[in-house]
Order: structure tokens, then sequence, then C-alpha cells
């Protein structure tokens, strides 16, 4: 409904794909409560981050997706990297970004943004992708290292 209407409107709005790294080792190492919890807690504290317009849906297993008004590229990213900040237990997580394109069908804006995501996790996790993109921005002692 919100393409429709992101279309309707020619409103901006960009679907961001975000998948904790390593969630099976996760759950493996400390059982599968533990990973419940954590999936709970990444929801939370990434609810706290966005704005009530905004919408965030868990996929299944360790995936979610973030329907955002806004294509402004600097306030994507940092969004994006507010909510990778807020991870809790210490984990990473990876993001795909796609910005929706005047006609997009809802399952083109989503698989554009399953390939940026796909992009992060083989470029090494702990990042995100814009898609159409080959650059990244990552998170931790990485983007530390580069500042």
């Amino acid at each position: 409904a919100a393409i429709v209407q992101s279309n309707r409107e020619t409103r901006p709005l960009s679907l961001l794909m975000i998948d904790i790294d390593h969630f099976k080792t996760f759950n493996d190492t400390h059982g599968h409560p533990a990973g419940d919890l954590l999936l709970q807690e990444a929801a939370s504290a990434w609810s706290a981050e966005i704005r009530a317009e905004d919408f965030l849906a868990r996929l299944g297993g360790e995936e979610f997706a973030l329907l955002i008004t806004g294509d402004e590229r600097d306030a994507v990213s940092a969004l994006v990297e507010r909510l990778r900040s807020r991870m809790p237990a210490a984990q990473t997580c990876s993001a795909g970004v796609a910005v929706r394109i005047p006609g997009d069908s809802p399952a083109e804006l989503l698989s554009r943004a399953d390939t940026a995501l796909y992009a992060a996790k083989s470029a090494g996790r702990n990042r995100t992708m814009f898609a159409g993109d080959r650059s990244s921005t990552r998170g931790g002692a990485e983007a530390a290292a580069r500042a």
C-alpha cells in the first residue's frame, strides 16, 4: 500500500533489508531462547530510532524490512548506521537499501533491496550497501579505522 501511495503522490520511499550477521552461530552458541531475545531486543532498539510513519517488520528468521519515507542518501545512511549501532549483545548486522524508482512494484523494490543486502553480506557483513552501488558503509572497528 505504501508503494502504491508513494507512486501516486510521487513521495520518496526507501526499503531497508536488515539481516543479523551470523545469527545461526549465535543461536547454536547461546541457545534458541537467547536468539529469540536477541531478535526482540533488536526490533525494540530499532523501533526507538524510527519515526511513527515508518514501518518495521520481521520477514522471517533473522531478517527484517524497514519501509521509510525519504530517499536522501545521507539521511538514509545515517538512519541505517544508527540502527546498526543499536544491535544488542555485541552482534552486527548487514543492510541493503533500495530507493523507490517511480513505477516500482513492491516485488521490484523488495528484489533490489534484497540484492543490496546480499551484496553487503558477500562483501564481508557488518555493512550497508545501496542497490545499484558498489560502495558500502562499514561499522565497528572498520569505520573507526577509516575515520
